[in-house]
């Protein structure tokens, strides 16, 4: 039997009435939606950056396409005998199929919970049935023309007007002087993740593990009772840039992001004509998390390529690239995977971008150093600095939180404690940099600078490890200096007790910009310029293990799950170990207290607006784990 090539086939079809090009222009279209997206969280395109997506995009789109019309074809020889509705749908199944792939991908990724969920079985089912219909009326001869016309102009009013919309950058505004003598100030915050107060000579350590901010620390004001308001990064940081407690801002899992109710602390300095960088280890505090509103330059490491953030970059193509790459690296014996970026590349990036901006118009730089997060594996010679051995593997991160003080031997502990030293002192290295860089780049003339951490580190005491299990001292202090080149305020030390949420409102006063609304936090200027002496008292909370307490100028009180079962702690202020719980002693001051806590958790929890919900993309899941936030 002699089988003819259909005349109708699903290849000709492609062909005839180009379906190819029309698939390439589909995929330019959606390359420029995600564009969009992008564009709308804060994100700078470059020229560079959108072609390499609009072409990926529409190269996949003409892949499915010929992949679809080759299928076609075979079945047309298989069948060709099919009848003339078949043959005729088959000129539009190539564009039906890129426009399911993509939108079946987008709006599962940006949407849906996840691929296998009923919501989103659901949701591709009428995506297929619209897909089809679309190819039935595609195929049809009576809408040739009509369709062609409609596509062309859409296509045309889709690409200039996104064009224009990407391509737009708001003119900076007047600056703001003070005495009509200077521009706004530069404001610089850097923030080195995981940071104990107490492991800085600053805070009366005794170990030299920072010579550099130990001296930075002598020119600036010192908070010696800085607190943050959990004990993990997540809610910690989204605490920061919101300036509300997690309990408010719901950002208390891995997935979880801040909605886009609340305002973020890059938004208002953007809009009073600053310029906005922010260079972070990737970890937690990525334009995927929501935190690139507001900011004009976002480097995030691990998300080099603009590519990477776009739905079928991370979907399909990134995870192809990511296993070819673990089979082509090469593993050196005896050698420890930092699972971090190399904080002088950072610098390097944030002075390199400072640089190019223009010198009349103020800068807001926020670098986020991964620091001495666990992995410790500090490099030669910091390796070196704090212990006669090199940093061991088996102690390159603590033990689970609860295992109690005795889960290493004495000699372990110290040597991980110098590891984790050691990483302090790599760090303070590259933060002498980064201040020199600033200066030789004339951005410290008139400017703030604030070096903080997000929380601490447990090293065993009071039987925990790790961070993110009780609030402690190690874990809910951090360092918090304050550097200002002119006279907004004087160097030295502030007994104080401060939040991290306060941060936010205080530099936005001191660059004479009005607070947001949604910021709970108040500024501190006055006390800052001894102008006010009332005491103050702060908050910290980790709803996710239904932890909350209250530090005051006399009291630190908080509770929450241990191994033994929920507790209540107790402190006075002047116990920097905190060896002494007096919650039994005390119960009048805990019943005092433990209401002054709820009574604000519930305040929160009352104006709380929803978090939203993060996919999270293999290589994102990948550094997670790398940090220990994911098993």
């Amino acid at each position: 039997m002699t089988y003819k090539w259909p005349k109708s086939s699903g290849f000709r079809n492609c062909l005839a009435l180009g379906a190819l090009p029309t698939a390439a222009a589909v995929g330019a279209a959606f390359a420029i939606l995600e564009l969009g997206r992008l564009r709308l969280g804060g994100l700078a395109l470059t020229i560079q950056g959108i072609a390499s997506v609009v072409f990926a995009y529409s190269a996949l789109a003409v892949l499915v396409a010929a992949l679809v019309a080759g299928s076609c074809c075979l079945l047309g020889l298989a069948v060709n005998s099919a009848r003339e509705k078949w043959r005729s749908l088959s000129r539009g199944l190539p564009l039906a199929s890129v426009l399911f792939v993509f939108t079946a991908t987008l709006v599962n990724v940006r949407l849906l919970p996840s691929f296998t969920s009923p919501t989103s079985l659901a949701a591709d089912l009428a995506l297929l049935l619209s897909s089809l219909l679309l190819a039935r009326v595609w195929s049809s001869p009576r809408s040739h023309q009509l369709r062609q016309r409609l596509f062309v102009g859409g296509m045309v009013v889709v690409v200039v007007a996104a064009g224009a919309w990407m391509s737009h950058s708001p003119a900076p505004r007047q600056s703001i002087s003070r005495g009509g003598e200077r521009r706004s100030p530069d404001v610089v915050i850097v923030l080195v993740d995981t940071l104990r107060a107490d492991h800085l000579g600053a805070y009366g350590y005794g170990a030299k593990t920072s010579p550099f901010l130990d001296e930075f620390a002598r020119q600036s004001l010192v908070f010696d009772h800085a607190y943050s308001t959990s004990n993990w990064t997540r809610p910690a940081v989204a605490s920061l840039f919101t300036s509300t407690m997690p309990s408010r801002h719901g950002v208390t899992l891995q997935h979880h992001a801040a909605a886009p109710e609340f305002r973020l602390l890059a938004e208002p300095f953007s809009e009073n004509g600053y310029s906005v960088g922010f260079f972070t280890s990737g970890g937690n505090v990525t334009p995927a998390d929501g935190y690139a509103r507001g900011v004009d330059y976002f480097y995030a490491a691990r998300h080099r390529d603009i590519f990477e953030l776009t739905a079928i970059g991370r979907q399909w193509i990134r995870p192809v690239i990511q296993q070819i790459q673990r089979r082509l690296r090469a593993e050196e014996d005896g050698s420890i995977p930092l699972g971090q970026i190399d904080p002088g590349d950072l610098v390097e990036r944030a002075l390199s971008w400072v640089n190019r901006q223009p010198e009349n118009r103020p800068v807001f730089l926020y670098v986020h150093l991964l620091g001495p997060h666990s992995p410790y594996a500090p490099p030669t010679p910091f390796g070196l600095e704090f212990s006669d051995r090199p940093p061991l593997e088996n102690l390159t991160s603590p033990p689970r939180p609860w295992v109690g003080a005795d889960a290493l031997s004495p000699a372990d502990r110290r040597q991980m404690v110098a590891q984790y030293d050691g990483e302090i002192l790599w760090h303070d290295q590259e933060l002498a940099k980064l201040v020199r860089g600033l200066r030789a780049a004339s951005r410290l003339e008139t400017s703030i600078v604030v070096i903080t951490s997000d929380h601490g580190e447990a090293f065993g005491e009071h039987g925990t490890w790790g961070h993110n299990a009780a609030l402690f001292d190690e874990l809910t202090r951090i360092p918090l200096l304050l550097w200002a080149s002119d006279d907004w305020f004087e160097a030295g030390r502030l007994r104080t007790v401060v939040s991290l949420i306060d941060l936010a409102p205080t530099l936005l006063e001191t660059a004479g910009i009005e607070p947001e609304p949604t910021f709970d936090g108040s500024s501190i200027l006055s006390w800052i310029r001894r102008e006010n002496e009332e005491s103050r008292f702060v908050f910290f909370e980790n709803p996710e293990n239904d932890e909350f307490g209250v530090r005051t100028e006399l009291w630190s009180y908080f509770e929450g799950a241990m191994a033994s079962g929920r507790g209540r702690w107790l402190y006075r202020a002047d116990d920097e170990a905190q060896g002494e719980n007096l919650a039994g002693r005390f119960p009048d001051v805990v019943a005092q207290l433990r209401q002054l806590a709820l009574d604000r958790r519930l305040s929160d929890e009352e104006r709380a607006i929803e978090s939203r919900e993060l996919e999270l993309e293999p290589g994102r899941i990948e550094q997670l784990k790398a940090l220990g936030y994911l098993q």
